[in-house]
């Protein structure tokens, strides 16, 4: 019994904190997927990885203009209509207009690909940037 609960706490390590050796922009509690939704979180589903570089991810074939609800698992995501992140585009985050029904930003069935929101059109990952006092 100790084994399978020391497995499951080594796993759920492994993917809040991403010890696998992936480059990538993880922050604590952040899974580094999202999940895309056949209808409103149920249905069909199809997890998508955005750890790593900035990259545009197009969807596997079998996803293609069927999505309707995303959990983004913490993330941020730009969805787009056509393939290769070009077309149409909504920002989806959880618990954000439209996460559960791409319907609300005219993308309901229709998405092809997403990226993260912090990478600029070349693929680069846009600095994170903070306020700091002036005085």
């Amino acid at each position: 019994m100790c084994v399978g609960i020391i497995t499951k706490l080594l796993l759920l390590c492994c993917c809040i904190y991403n010890i696998s050796g992936e480059e990538g922009p993880q922050q604590d509690g952040f899974l580094p997927y999202v999940t895309l939704f056949e209808h409103y979180f149920y249905g069909k589903s199809f997890e998508i990885d955005v750890s790593g570089r900035c990259k545009c991810h197009n969807l596997p074939y079998a996803a293609l203009n069927m999505i309707t609800s995303i959990h983004t698992n913490g993330n941020c995501v730009i969805v787009f209509k056509d393939k290769g992140c070009y077309g149409a585009a909504a920002r989806i985050e959880d618990y954000t207009y439209g996460y559960r029904d791409l319907g609300l930003v005219q993308l309901n069935d229709q998405i092809s690909a997403l990226q993260r929101c912090n990478c600029d059109p070349n693929g680069d990952e846009i600095p994170q940037t903070t306020a700091r006092p002036i005085n």
